[in-house]
């Protein structure tokens, strides 16, 4: 029998260490049926990788809150905890930009928005025309692109770090984050159409009515962002959400946030919804918070009426 103490995860030191033992003929049986396990246990809250390393089972531990149920179908995998469903899995490429010859983590365009129309994909923004790997930061000011998903075709260049392409109101709308522009695609010129500028980064977009509500970011004088034209004025930046008139390009309103909340990265609308809340990691919040339907609660009328069962 082999013994087997690991400590992987275990943020708290006083905790009893994880220990496991394992017979030789355990191994055996996990490499002849070339498998592996995944157990969940409840009260240490973790959930444990088994599998065979080297002639022996090397077990990974990994922290859950409360962590039951576990599902699997091909390669997903689901794990149900206390209060939570996760779910784990991975992607299959559908499609990548012509002049990228391959798919790599080399950074080599930055595409970073995608515009779907009528729930399908449309077209895409890339920081650049590149296949090297960052090589887009070589022309990071001006060599941005808004690229055709079905064709594959660069319908537009020049762009300054384009961000967040959205269809609306019969408009391919684009934020020009390098020198904070809300602007469109002229259908026939196929040129960026500015409608306004900025105090900021823009990036994170969504519509209601004739209004644009935009995110804008501080940006610092990094790598990155050194060299761009928002970097280079010398007007102060700020970081919130800006309401555009898109009818007038007039700024109507806006949101600026302070001290720590310096980007913005993504804007939705909660369209209907006026007063939302969202509950994250709060156990006992999320254990007293649910919806039911009408016709449910109509099983149940002693609980509202002061009645009794």
């Amino acid at each position: 029998m082999t013994q087997q103490e690991t400590t992987a995860e275990r943020s708290d030191e006083n905790a009893a260490p994880l220990r496991s033992v394992h017979t030789e003929s355990f191994v055996r049986i996990l490499d002849e049926l070339r498998v592996s396990l995944i157990v969940s246990t409840y009260q240490a809250g973790k959930v444990a990788i088994v599998r065979s390393n080297d002639n022996c089972v090397d077990t990974l531990f990994r922290s859950f809150r409360k962590p039951m149920g576990i599902a699997v179908d091909g390669g997903r995998l689901a794990v149900g905890t206390g209060m939570h469903i996760t779910e784990f899995h991975s992607f299959v490429p559908r499609w990548r930009p012509p002049f990228v010859s391959a798919i790599a983590p080399e950074d080599r365009c930055h595409l970073n928005g995608l515009c779907l129309v009528q729930g399908q994909p449309c077209f895409v923004t890339a920081l650049g025309e590149s296949d090297a790997p960052r090589g887009w930061r070589e022309n990071k000011s001006d060599g941005g692109v808004l690229i055709e998903v079905s064709s594959g075709r660069v319908l537009c260049h020049g762009l300054s770090m384009p961000h967040s392409p959205r269809w609306y109101a019969g408009r391919l709308w684009i934020l020009e984050s390098g020198t904070g522009a809300v602007g469109y695609l002229d259908p026939k010129t196929l040129k960026f159409q500015r409608l306004v500028e900025l105090p900021g980064f823009t990036r994170g977009l969504d519509f209601c009515g004739p209004f644009a509500f935009v995110g804008l970011s501080q940006v610092r004088e990094t790598a990155i962002f050194s060299g761009i034209p928002i970097t280079q004025r010398e007007t102060e930046r700020h970081s919130g959400v800006w309401a555009v008139n898109i009818e007038t390009g007039e700024v109507a309103g806006f949101l600026q946030f302070e001290d720590a909340v310096q980007e913005v990265f993504a804007v939705q609308m909660l369209t209907g919804i006026q007063y939302p809340d969202l509950i994250n990691d709060n156990d006992a919040l999320i254990a007293n918070s649910f919806e039911l339907p009408d016709e449910s609660l109509s099983d149940v009328p002693h609980i509202f009426s002061g009645g009794k069962p």
